[in-house]
């Protein structure tokens, strides 16, 4: 617009150039004519002088057909021209006047006045398109732009979210690794009891096997007492068979003993709530070596009736030398037993020390779990607060990003409107 109201001026100022001139050309010639007249009136004295007036005053009328003839057509060609792209917004009009004198040039100047502005005209036609091309771009990076931004925001809410949740199961992990720990250091304390109550069954059964030890030890001694005593022998094959289910029930105890222990390994292997079994195996265990020590009391017993049936019946020892013999392969039976019971209890201790030692180490475990955790609880909160900052510059950056398309598309407007003026002018092309 303020380069359509330019144009006007700069061709109102050449009407009006041509206007002056025209009433200058006027009134010089009309003042001549006039002045020739009072001259001649005064000085005309013959037919001569009337004649040189009348040469005079047809050179005027010729000068006058000259001017309308060669002057007054182009210059309303001129005006015609600048009528055109004045009132008819029309630029494609070209004055089609030459010459070489004042004229000319004039027509010429208006002819470059007027290619110049229908140059101009046609770059703010391009430059408005290109300009609003580039800023419909911008208008659909900057929608872009928001769209991502409001995207991202609302993955960061789903992530926040996420994240709040991980670092309360993470707290809740720590507290039940609390929890853990300390059941762990329980079954370890009672693991340690239960292993020192093995210690003290395996104590005991070290005396029974003292025990045993004793009787081989004095069986030898009665051989010669036993050979001739029947009744004593019969007796002593009563106490014998006797002596033999004791053995077995030992063997029973030996074997129960070995299921206990493979029970408590199994208990230990599990951990958690099953640290109070180890509880019931050690009373278990000992029960079995209660019972193994009244069987060898009872032994003793038995023992001391053989002794004094050997005193009966010392002079039929040579008889009983073979119940004596099975007495004694009986006692070696025994033996093995307590044998086998010692070997059981000793792997049940070492068992019971195998699974303390397991349950110290998952409490240390346990306790880098609980440190770990807490470390996992601090990085999520800074890495909560972060985020938070970082949700704070792009929400900002969003409402910026909307801004600038607002402002783009107000930007573009104009650069149409502009394009629209240009592009009205007459000759432009689309």
């Amino acid at each position: 617009m303020k380069m359509k109201v330019a144009a006007e001026h700069t061709i109102s100022w050449y009407r009006r150039s041509l206007a002056a001139y025209f009433f200058l050309f006027h009134t010089a010639l009309a003042a001549a004519v006039a002045g020739a007249v009072r001259f001649f009136d005064r000085v005309l004295t013959s037919g001569a002088d009337f004649a040189i007036l009348v040469v005079i005053l047809g050179m005027a009328s010729i000068w006058t057909w000259v001017y309308h003839r060669w002057l007054i057509p182009p210059m309303k060609e001129m005006v015609r021209g600048l009528t055109a792209v004045t009132d008819e917004i029309d630029v494609s009009t070209r004055v089609g006047y030459r010459s070489f004198h004042e004229l000319g040039r004039v027509s010429h100047g208006i002819n470059r006045m007027i290619k110049g502005f229908y140059g101009i005209l046609l770059k703010v036609r391009d430059h408005s398109r290109d300009i609003s091309a580039g800023i419909a771009e911008m208008v659909e990076l900057s929608s872009q732009s928001a769209d991502w931004s409001h995207k991202i925001s609302a993955a960061m809410d789903q992530f926040v979210a996420a994240l709040s949740k991980q670092t309360e199961l993470a707290r809740l992990s720590g507290k039940t690794a609390q929890e853990t720990a300390a059941a762990a250091r329980v079954a370890d304390g009672r693991a340690s009891e239960s292993a020192r109550a093995a210690e003290r069954a395996r104590r005991e059964l070290d005396k029974g096997l003292r025990a045993v030890a004793e009787i081989r030890r004095q069986i030898p001694q009665t051989v010669t007492a036993v050979h001739d005593t029947a009744a004593a022998v019969e007796q002593l094959g009563q106490l014998s068979k006797r002596v033999e289910e004791i053995a077995g029930w030992i063997g029973h105890i030996a074997s129960q003993t070995h299921l206990l222990a493979l029970n408590a390994g199994i208990e230990a292997a599990r951990a958690g709530e099953a640290g109070r079994g180890f509880a019931v195996v050690a009373q278990e265990v000992q029960k079995l070596a209660a019972e193994t020590q009244g069987a060898v009391q009872q032994i003793g017993g038995l023992i001391d009736n053989i002794r004094e049936q050997v005193e009966i019946s010392v002079a039929r020892t040579r008889r009983s030398q073979s119940l004596v013999d099975e007495q004694e392969a009986l006692i070696h039976t025994v033996a093995t037993a307590f044998d086998d019971i010692a070997d059981s209890t000793a792997d049940v201790d070492r068992s019971l020390t195998a699974v303390a030692e397991a349950y110290r180490v998952m409490a240390q475990g346990n306790d880098t779990v609980i440190h770990a955790v807490d470390d996992v609880v601090q990085n999520a909160e800074h890495l909560s607060a972060a985020i938070h900052e970082v949700y704070a510059a792009v929400q900002q950056q969003t409402a910026t990003a909307t801004a600038i398309a607002a402002e783009a598309r107000r930007a573009q407007e104009r650069a149409r409107h502009l394009e629209y003026e240009a592009i009205r002018w007459k000759g432009l092309g689309g």
